[in-house]
């Protein structure tokens, strides 16, 4: 069995996520519809040090498949029934691609 699918059986969790398709009259996120997607979720209340060298506090590290992609503005419902909204998202890959993306929310 490949990496790719070895990590993948590592996600037995749940989640939903939308991702903001526009924006609406007044600059607020105009959000597209909800999408299911396997997972896992490690729950953890931390921070760490985002691209620009800031400070992002963090509640929980979501483990996704490559596909779809998150964008910078997402949110995502946790098995709790939380919404959270991403913090960061990074996207691993080597020769063969991207296998995961690790997903930070708050």
């Amino acid at each position: 069995m490949g990496f790719e699918a070895l990590f993948l059986s590592m996600m037995t969790d749940t989640v939903l996520m939308r991702s903001a398709s526009g924006h609406d009259d007044y600059g607020q996120p105009a959000w597209g519809a909800w999408e299911t997607v396997r997972a896992r979720v490690v729950y953890e209340d931390k921070g760490r040090r985002g691209t620009g060298d800031d400070a992002l506090d963090y509640t929980a590290v979501v483990y996704l498949p490559p596909t779809p992609e998150v964008g910078a503005l997402a949110e995502i419902k946790l098995p709790d029934a939380s919404v959270r909204q991403v913090v960061d998202c990074k996207r691993p890959s080597d020769e063969d691609g991207v296998h995961h993306q690790k997903v930070w929310v708050s």
